[in-house]
């Protein structure tokens, strides 16, 4: 998945269909979005979240600069369009942690 060349509106289809299976299968509407790994973090992504009513996002993929050490584990990600969201990115900075 790339983050920087999908426009928004192939975000916002995914969204609508991912917010309905959840309703549909689940009963409820979520409120993360989990992009394990992308190749960019297009500015546009907060302010589409929060329009579909997400408010949290996670992503491991940051980790992998071994140059450019990602300085923050928790942190407001501020779109574009000044919308904000919780981002998280576990500390573990790996596709393979553990969890006990």
């Amino acid at each position: 998945m790339d983050g920087n060349i999908p426009s928004g509106e192939s975000f916002v289809r995914q969204f609508l269909h991912g917010q309905g299976f959840f309703k549909k299968e689940l009963g409820v509407t979520c409120k993360e979005f989990w992009l394990p790994d992308t190749f960019g973090y297009s500015p546009q992504i907060p302010g589409l979240m929060r329009h579909m009513g997400l408010s949290r996002f996670l992503t491991q993929k940051m980790s992998w600069s071994f140059v450019n050490k990602f300085p923050h584990h928790n942190f407001t990600w501020r779109g574009i369009d000044g919308s904000e969201v919780l981002a998280h990115f576990p500390p573990g900075e790996s596709y393979h942690m553990d969890c006990t």
